[in-house]
């Protein structure tokens, strides 16, 4: 991050910052890459990205992923593993969308199942590090109880390719402590770029690509909602969006809803909400025959919509500039600061303002929404051009306002 800083590589910086590069200015670091920018772009860019101002760059989705291994405290689970006598609750739409071999089975002899039973020739200890993976946790002592000829069977015959490349590499390394370690530390990054590329194709695949938008006047009919539930992206609840006249309605998943703390309080509320789902009678897990239920997304446009899922499941964090205002104010509604802080990131670096709005618009949406770093934006704006604001009309206005 310092070198393309330093030579002025402004898209490297961006690429980096935007897949997890940290920029702390209270460590020498982050203090040395925002000096030794070479342009005031790159500058600018990194002061957005700084995580001193609370924006979490360690991939967020991935430690969410993590948690849901362990169980979270909403039942989200939708089917259970049983090996060596031990129960796995597990989600149907991770596995699929990770592991080709998954996706085969549930889509056919695992279809109607809520449990699975392994074979007795199946290893726990093997079978737990390939969970593991899939679901994001890098555990690398628990390596050193598999043997790796083991997890190297295990990696094939599930179809994860990533995982075979690495265990490959690691059986060709052998005893060599060194090497061993610095691929435990290329191993994490490894994982979170195959799952992004898996989760990516299962936003615009299983849930954009899925989405149906009908009359508003209108519902939804029992065999679109069954078509919903019938899909391999194995979706739990439909999200609805109303937009000029016409409602919208997208397949997901309450595990990946919950990252958010708007859906986290809906779901463990005393509202109906929280009511959205049937308990299997054999397992603490979800009732996949009972028909999902409907929820309504709060915000202006599917576009928004859209950027906000693939948010959710990926952290993708581009946002355009003509959505960034109405994706800031779905953020604030959310309750979801980091969505805002990316809203924030686009209006900041942009060489211009969207259509339709003016500095002042922008000005006023900060202070709504409370994100300082549009208030510095506009004042920094209007302090390089003082004598061109000082005859705007407008700015009197701003200036009162700011004295109320």
């Amino acid at each position: 991050l310092f070198l393309s800083s330093l030579c002025g590589h402004e898209p490297i910086v961006r690429l980096l910052l935007q897949r997890g590069a940290i920029c702390d200015t209270d460590k020498y670091e982050g203090a040395r890459c925002i000096y030794g920018a070479l342009t005031d772009r790159i500058r600018n860019l990194l002061i957005s990205y700084d995580i001193s101002k609370a924006v979490d760059t360690n991939l967020p989705f991935a430690s969410h992923l993590r948690s849901l291994l362990g169980g979270s405290t909403l039942l989200t689970e939708d089917i259970v593993f049983e090996i060596e006598n031990t129960r796995l609750k597990l989600h149907r739409f991770l596995l699929s969308s990770r592991s080709e071999y998954f996706r085969e089975k549930l889509e056919n002899s695992w279809r109607d199942k809520e449990m699975v039973s392994l074979t007795q020739q199946s290893d726990y200890d093997a079978f737990s590090v390939v969970v593991d993976y899939i679901y994001l946790h890098h555990d690398p002592k628990k390596f050193e109880n598999v043997d790796n000829k083991l997890l190297l069977a295990y990696g094939k015959k599930i179809k994860l390719p990533q995982f075979v490349k690495i265990i490959e590499e690691l059986i060709e390394i052998g005893n060599d402590s060194k090497a061993k370690a610095k691929l435990m530390n290329e191993f994490q990054m490894r994982m979170f770029e195959s799952a992004r590329d898996n989760f990516k194709k299962l936003v615009e695949n299983g849930i954009i690509g899925q989405k149906v938008t009908i009359d508003s006047n209108d519902k939804i009919n029992e065999e679109q909602i069954k078509r919903f539930q019938n899909s391999n992206a194995y979706p739990d609840i439909i999200l609805s969006v109303e937009e000029l006249g016409e409602t919208t309605y997208y397949p997901v998943h309450r595990s990946i809803l919950i990252r958010d703390e708007y859906f986290k309080v809906m779901f463990s509320s005393s509202f109906s909400e929280s009511q959205v789902y049937e308990v299997s009678e054999k397992y603490d897990i979800i009732d996949r025959s009972v028909t999902i239920p409907i929820i309504h997304l709060p915000v202006s446009s599917t576009a928004v919509a859209e950027i906000i899922i693939k948010f959710l499941y990926y952290d993708h964090a581009d946002i355009p500039l003509e959505h960034a205002i109405d994706v800031l104010f779905a953020g604030d509604l959310l309750l979801n600061e980091r969505l805002k802080t990316m809203a924030a990131v686009t209006l900041t670096t942009s060489e211009k303002i969207p259509e339709g709005y003016d500095l002042f618009d922008i000005l006023r949406a900060g202070w709504e929404t409370r994100v300082d770093r549009l208030e510095h934006y506009v004042a920094r704006v209007i302090a390089n051009d003082l004598d061109k604001f000082m005859k705007d009309p407008d700015f009197s206005s701003i200036v009162l306002e700011v004295s109320y």
